[in-house]
């Protein structure tokens, strides 16, 4: 089943999807419509180690049982949209 919900991301690392607490499947898209670039990783992620998602990108993936990933900024509280399915039904090409 597919779902889609928003993250409010700040300086501090949150929770962006999980298999565990985060509702959704596994096949994940998280698309950037805050106006700076947002920082995307695991648990420790910092503007400085994360991976850069540019204002108006998307970044699609697909977790396992174990996996985590996060979301910072560099500045003030941005907003992600994040969108779950299962693998079989998400076309990659964001």
């Amino acid at each position: 089943m597919a779902t889609s919900y928003r993250k409010a991301l700040g300086p501090t690392p949150i929770l962006i999807a999980d298999l565990a607490t985060t509702s959704g499947g596994p096949a994940v898209i998280v698309h950037n419509n805050s106006g700076t670039a947002v920082f995307i990783g695991g648990k420790d992620v910092t503007a400085s180690t994360g991976f850069s998602l540019s204002t108006g990108s998307a970044l699609g993936f697909t977790i396992d049982g174990s996996e985590a990933v996060y979301g910072v900024t560099n500045t003030a509280t941005l907003t992600v949209q994040v969108f779950r399915t299962n693998p079989s039904n998400t076309p990659f090409h964001a």
